[in-house]
């Protein structure tokens, strides 16, 4: 009997390794199952900025923050509109005696007034008149730097925070409040005309860092370019004492009168 040997083809051997080797593959070791964080808590307190201005962040003429362009303590680099601050150190060293003094230093503000001394209670900004605020509510019609901190003068339409729908901007005058040191100072400016100015700012702690009390008060008198009948005057005087009582740490009472 005669035998006969078949030889396959090379090609189906090598698809038959091929095949072997794929077969055989190990699997890819499985992914580390990742912990799970766990959810944010819902009571988790925010707290915001306080809703009074600071003059820490102020280095003489140049004004660190602002509140008159969103209500909160916030700082003037921070904020997307134009802002004028100007210091109580500014307002010292040029001798203001009327917000408009003040105002007029600000690009765009000119006085509003069709009369005469219509300049101390309505400014133009940008081309609209505007009466200027007073810690963010309808100011007086005369106003005297004795008692103003600081002045902000906000343009664009920021003003519709304080109810008024003046494109043009707002003049906010930020008054003084008594602070925890005590000190006395009194100013007095001696002018041509008769001019005699005399001004005085106390500051007097009644109950350590709970009750305190400033008074800020000044006489003027104008200056007198003609006097047909030897009367004439121009006298006026300002008196703003301010109380401030902390109630607890978070609460605080503040009562003004000008």
């Amino acid at each position: 009997m005669k035998s006969t040997l078949v030889r396959l083809p090379t090609c189906l051997v090598s698809l038959g390794l091929a095949t072997s080797g794929v077969v055989f593959a190990q699997p890819p070791p499985a992914a580390t199952p990742v912990p799970a964080q766990p959810p944010a808590s819902r009571d988790a307190v925010v707290e915001l900025s306080a809703f009074e201005v600071s003059t820490a962040l102020d280095r003489g003429y140049r004004a660190g923050n602002s509140v008159s362009a969103t209500r909160i303590d916030t700082p003037i680099k921070d904020l997307p509109f134009a802002v004028s601050a100007f210091t109580q150190q500014f307002i010292q060293d040029t001798g203001s005696t009327e917000l408009f003094d003040l105002v007029r230093y600000a690009p765009g503000v000119t006085s509003g007034g069709k009369e005469f001394t219509g300049g101390k209670s309505v400014f133009t900004i940008r081309g609209f008149d505007q009466q200027p605020q007073r810690n963010g509510f309808v100011g007086n019609t005369y106003v005297d730097t004795v008692a103003i901190e600081r002045v902000e003068v906000v343009k664009g339409p920021a003003s519709v925070l304080y109810g008024q729908v003046a494109p043009g901007g707002t003049v906010n005058y930020i008054t003084k409040r008594a602070q925890a040191a005590r000190f006395t100072q009194l100013n007095v400016t001696l002018g041509s005309y008769n001019l005699l100015r005399t001004q005085i700012d106390t500051n007097q702690p009644i109950v350590d860092d709970k009750v305190l009390a400033r008074f800020n008060g000044v006489w003027q008198n104008g200056m007198q370019y003609i006097d047909p009948t030897g009367k004439a005057s121009d006298q006026m005087w300002v008196i703003a004492p301010t109380i401030t009582w902390k109630i607890t740490p978070k609460v605080t009472l503040v009562s003004d009168y000008e």
